[in-house]
């Protein structure tokens, strides 16, 4: 029965791993092809006169619960993105209104919810579904 715990620890680990090279990849990626640190910031400005609204928000595991560091979450309407950090969270700036916003990463399910942004301080929650861990 020792066999057991250590083959989960094993299986966390390279969980572990593989998210921290997926996040070095796709941060040099975006870095590289972007050319320019303050893209982010560029997509979610509007014209000075517009009121903005600050989305934020935070991505786990559906099944443990867990943060989930480097998640793509996208304002469908707007072509704003973002990645999440280490601790899960990410920030949008949105005029207030109705969006939809898909969140994309490796191994886990695609989610796409639909929100209205009335006023800063909305908080999401946003769970993905770890499709690795069906197949165990």
């Amino acid at each position: 029965m020792a066999a057991l715990p250590l083959r989960q620890n094993l299986d966390k680990m390279k969980t572990k791993v593989l998210t921290a090279a997926v996040i070095f990849l796709l941060t040099t990626t975006s870095a590289f092809a972007n050319g320019d640190e303050d893209k982010t910031k560029k997509n979610n400005k509007a014209s000075d006169n517009t009121e903005m609204v600050s989305l934020t928000g935070t991505v786990v595991d559906k099944d443990t619960g867990e943060a989930l560091a480097g998640v793509l979450v996208k304002l469908e309407e707007t072509e704003a993105s973002v990645y999440t950090d280490f601790e899960g969270n990410f920030e949008l700036l949105v005029t207030p209104g109705s969006y939809k916003i898909s969140t994309t990463m490796i191994s886990y399910k695609t989610a796409s919810n639909s929100f209205e942004a009335k006023s800063s301080g909305d908080q999401l929650k946003i769970s993905l579904e770890n499709l690795a861990a069906k197949n165990r």
